[in-house]
């Protein structure tokens, strides 16, 4: 198995979930609609497109899945995508 098999997987998953929220939320644009704020910060965690950084970044590491699928591992993942969202906010 090559260094980057394991990655490549969950790149492809956490890159279409992006994909998915991307369409989301430039259908909800094109409706002139607005995501209400409970909604938002959820849609946002994958408009970032972090978690498909974070599988990049398991390229030969060869992680076992039950690490990678841990649940502090996932929280860890979905709070410094939360993080990254609220610092990447464009000022003026």
């Amino acid at each position: 198995m090559s260094p980057g098999a394991g990655c490549l997987g969950h790149f492809i998953r956490e890159f279409d979930d992006y994909t998915a929220a991307v369409v989301t939320e430039a259908r909800i644009r094109n409706q002139r609609r607005h995501t209400g704020f409970q909604d938002y910060p959820r849609l946002r965690l994958y408009t970032i497109g972090s978690m498909a950084t974070y599988a990049l970044c398991e390229y030969g590491l060869d992680l076992p899945d039950e690490v990678l699928s841990h649940p502090r591992m996932t929280v860890f993942r979905e709070q410094t995508s939360y993080l990254t969202a609220i610092t990447n906010v464009g000022c003026p």
